[in-house]
């Protein structure tokens, strides 16, 4: 409970020498308020510890009778005085702090030479930090010791906030270093006029930002993030270069020079709308760009990022990323670059000359705003760096890759040039390329590929127009292989906002997707795309005499179409032009209720391969029984028409469907349709009757949907309701307990049905 302090707030401050430890276990000052009771370092080795409050106006080394004084804080201090509130006073001598614990400069400053970093002598020392320490005012980072063995040094092993760093080079040979450590961390808050880097000059100053360290810059508005300090050399040499960067706090964070941050940039939304803004300056960044928004970057007109690490980088950011331009520089030999989201660029993404690691889309999107077929450049295209492509699809037998939405959008112009989608996998590169007529107008096309299954080719993707591609019949020449064999285990899906003509439109796969029946391998590879309803052919006619080449099970192939129109949405193949695929394409299916029996037809356009129908009904939608079997047509390109009569449908609801089935075993089904079937026979019973405390309810029939139960008293008062569910039940029990005797009114009510009856309570 003891206090040691002056009682006087007013300017000044006088000083206890301390040759000793300080041990507070009470109070030192007057708390929050402004007490003149400060402390003078004069000992070897002084320790402050305790677990009382400690609230001081300063501490310094003002005293030779130590040339080193070693200053440990290991509890919570507070320094509450005008101007720097700890540093060295004394000529000749060191001071080196070491902070273990809290130290909270109350809007003071912080300085090793003197109190503001230029001293009258040789002030040298150090400050060590390993706990917290809060510098609300400035941080001076500057000597003007004349003597080389008189540095000052900041080193940083947990956490150190500035309001400002003053790193002014006045004179002298000494040495004036800032090192954050592996787990370290720098936090500058000035804004405005109070800028978090003031006076600085290269010479003599070191700058260390080493791995694992992060600088953040948290300003509540405009900062200046420095960028031309003499951090460790970089490539290239004049970048200067972070290890973690962490733009938070609110207002505009803006670079002057192109920076580098060897690992993660990260935006944050803290404390307001953060906003980072490169202007005309690059970025190289080595590990995650994560960004808390879209408006948290200000991209520029001219100035790229450009990712450059050994390892994974991954870019995130809710509601997709805006770069101007992006260029993928990952040197890792078995890394990539992958989206957490969609990325727009407004002009080019450029795969660099040291570059060998794939962007992967990661079912994100990759949208190109620049009309140009050089929106994406690969620099050094041939050997040596097999694995600069884009990634459209997730790994092949994973579970989702059968619904992977990974897109690349591009805008493409009138050139007459081609427009490569540059897809790769598995270090082969697959690109997709189109050839855009000179005649026409700026047109959006949005272009995705990825292997498909090798046992038939599907499941398709769910998220696009493809689940209505409901099987793979191929009319068979004289054998009965499985459907799928004659398709390589590859999509393809082009969508545009409206058809275009084309002069070319190139597919490439990879030989080990030719997983055909060997007699089909070679054959002449022929492209198709699925209409919505048919396997369309149109693609080839408008080409006099259809040349494609044949297939291949080594290296890769590809197959080119001539002259003609793009669709504006096809998922495509490649099939085996003797084979092509051509399922049955429907027109119609109902079913209806008459005179108590279901009256299901349909009707289709065009047959291939189709053996039978059958016609399947369910209670649920889930489970589901054959009803009966139609014969189909085999093959036929005309219209034809079928019928099956129910006589003994399902009571309410049910649910209607067709399976049809291939010669060689195949099958698909089409949509389900509803059937509501009102039973006139359903018959209710309640019993006992006469009843004492509870009477039952049972049916002939499970029961129609909003069948309910009332009960009204012997004055005709309604006074209980209830839904009856007999398809979970066989028999309801209405309890009677509290109900006086007499004679009450039972009614069952359903869409279609009602039964009175009069129940006798005992």
């Amino acid at each position: 409970t003891g206090k040691l302090w002056t009682g006087n707030s007013a300017a000044g401050n006088l000083y206890v020498e301390v040759h000793g430890n300080i041990v507070c276990d009470g109070d030192i000052g007057a708390g929050a308020t402004y007490d003149q009771i400060s402390f003078d370092i004069a000992g070897a080795n002084v320790t402050i510890s305790g677990t009382g409050t400690f609230d001081a106006g300063k501490i310094y080394k003002n005293t030779s009778t130590n040339a080193t004084s070693n200053l440990t804080i290991n509890r919570k201090v507070n320094l509450r005085s005008s101007g720097t509130q700890i540093y060295n006073n004394t000529n000749l001598t060191y001071f080196n702090v070491t902070v273990g614990d809290t130290l909270n400069l109350i809007s003071g400053n912080a300085a090793v030479d003197g109190n503001n970093g230029q001293g009258g002598g040789e002030q040298g020392g150090s400050f060590t930090v390993n706990g917290l320490m809060d510098v609300q005012g400035i941080l001076y980072c500057t000597n003007n010791n004349n003597n080389s063995n008189y540095p000052c040094k900041w080193i940083v092993n947990g956490y150190v906030k500035a309001n400002q760093i003053d790193a002014n080079y006045i004179t002298g040979n000494a040495i004036d270093s800032l090192s954050v450590n592996s787990g370290g961390k720098l936090e500058l808050t000035g804004t405005g006029g109070t800028l978090p880097f003031v006076n600085f000059v290269i010479t003599n100053h070191k700058f260390i930002f080493n791995t694992n360290s992060t600088v953040e810059y948290s300003g509540l508005g405009t900062q200046t993030i420095k960028t031309n300090v003499n951090f460790p050399p970089t490539t290239p040499a004049n970048l200067s270069q972070y290890y973690n960067l962490i733009v938070s706090g609110s207002g505009t964070k803006s670079i002057a020079s192109a920076m580098g941050v060897k690992n993660d940039i990260t935006i944050r939304d803290s404390l307001g709308a953060a906003v980072l803004s490169v202007g005309t300056n690059n970025i190289n960044i080595g590990g995650n760009w994560t960004n808390y928004n879209q408006s948290g970057f200000t991209e520029g007109t001219v100035p790229s990022v450009t990712f450059n690490g050994l390892g994974n980088q991954y870019i995130t950011c809710p509601g997709g990323e805006i770069f101007n331009s992006v260029t993928l520089s990952n040197a890792g030999a078995a890394t990539g670059i992958y989206f957490n989201n969609d990325v727009t660029l407004a002009k080019a993404l450029a795969f660099f000359s040291n570059d060998n690691a794939p962007l992967y889309l990661n079912k994100n999107k990759l949208i190109l705003q620049q009309a140009v077929p050089g929106a994406i450049v690969i620099f050094l295209a041939g050997a040596g760096f097999p694995n600069r492509y884009i990634v459209s699809e997730t790994a092949v037998g994973s579970a989702n890759y059968a619904t992977n939405p990974s897109i690349v959008q591009w805008t493409m112009g009138t050139s007459s040039a081609a427009y490569v989608f540059p897809f790769g996998v598995a270090g082969t590169k697959i690109p997709v390329t189109i050839g855009k007529q000179a005649s026409g107008s700026t047109l959006t096309v949005s272009v995705s590929t990825r292997a498909t299954a090798t046992s038939n080719n599907l499941p398709w993707d769910t998220l696009t127009n493809v689940p209505y591609v409901s099987n793979m019949n191929s009319p068979y020449v004289g054998v009965s292989p499985s459907a799928d064999s004659s398709v390589i285990d590859r999509w393809w899906d082009i969508t545009t906002a409206s058809n275009i003509p084309l002069d070319s439109l190139i597919f490439t796969y990879r030989g080990i997707e030719n997983t055909m029946n060997p007699i089909y391998q070679t054959d002449t590879i022929f492209p198709q795309n699925w209409t919505g309803s048919s396997w369309s052919n149109h693609h080839f006619i408008n080409q006099a005499v259809p040349t494609f080449p044949l297939g291949v099970t080594a290296g890769t192939g590809s197959v080119t179409v001539g002259t003609d129109t793009l669709v504006s949405a096809a998922p495509w193949v490649l099939v085996g032009k003797s084979h092509r695929l051509l399922p049955v394409t429907w027109l119609s299916f109902t079913a209806d209720l008459k005179d108590e029996k279901v009256f299901a037809q349909w009707s289709t356009a065009s047959e291939i391969n189709n053996d039978y129908f059958t016609l399947e009904k369910s209670k649920d939608g889930k489970i589901f029984e054959a009803v009966g079997k139609v014969k189909g047509a085999g093959n036929s390109t005309e219209m034809h028409e079928y019928r099956f009569i129910d006589s003994h449908p399902f009571p309410g609801l049910s649910y209607y469907r067709l399976k049809q089935t291939d010669f060689d075993g195949h099958f698909s089904y089409n949509q389900m349709v509803p059937v509501f079937n009102k039973d006139k026979n359903i018959t209710w019973y309640m019993f006992p009757n006469p009843a004492t405390d509870q009477i039952k309810i049972a049916s002939t029939a499970d029961g129609l949907p909003n069948t309910v139960f009332q009960l009204f008293n012997p004055e005709g008062s309604l006074i209980k309701s209830m839904l009856l569910d007999m398809k979970s039940q066989s028999i309801i029990t209405v309890p009677l307990n509290g109900y006086s005797t007499g004679i009450y009114i039972g009614k069952i009510t359903d869409d279609y049905h009602q039964q009175v009856f009069k129940i006798v309570k005992n």
